[in-house]
């Protein structure tokens, strides 16, 4: 899987209630669970009940705990699961050196300008969104190396607002 995480097909055959579930070959038998409980108990294979507790529902499964790891647990159909080895990975970019718009809004002011040096805390622009203005802070000591977008202009979640030196 990417980056080394560790990545088993889990099959399911039937419905919830009476199904069939397997990981990696070894079949997984529900021994307790109540609707709505986040508490589920297993029994892998021939091997001794386990605890796996629900922690949270994501966009794409859930968040389990499970044998002391937290594990992200992604359910497809069989169809999304064949075509999910042909998607590319999500770009990761490095945005710490940049001040990024956290919501859909339109930036009102700036207290900045390129050059400035900037203490952490410190109040660099200001973005509308919904009526409401929201400051938008310094979260290092750093330099202001390029200011990317002009006051007015209507910006985008994690659009760059401007950009820190790194060797501030």
């Amino acid at each position: 899987g990417p980056k080394g995480e560790d990545v088993r097909r889990l099959e399911v055959a039937g419905v919830p209630d009476g199904g069939a579930l397997s990981v990696g070959g070894e079949e997984v038998q529900l021994v307790q669970h109540r609707k709505g409980d986040p508490l589920v108990l297993l029994r892998v294979g021939a091997g001794k009940e386990e605890a796996l507790q629900v922690l949270e529902t994501t966009a794409d499964g859930y968040v389990v705990r499970w044998l002391g790891k937290d594990v992200h647990v992604v359910v497809r159909t069989p169809l999304e699961q064949g075509m999910s080895a042909h998607m590319l990975a999500p770009e990761e970019k490095d945005m710490s050196n940049a001040l990024v718009c956290p919501m859909p809004g339109t930036l009102v002011s700036f207290n900045v300008a390129e050059g400035d040096e900037v203490q952490d805390g410190q109040e660099l622009a200001v973005v509308e969104a919904m009526k409401m203005r929201n400051s938008l802070r310094s979260t290092k000591r750093t330099r202001v190396a390029a200011i990317k977008c002009k006051v007015g202009d209507h910006l985008k979640v994690d659009q760059v607002i401007l950009t820190f030196d790194d060797e501030a």
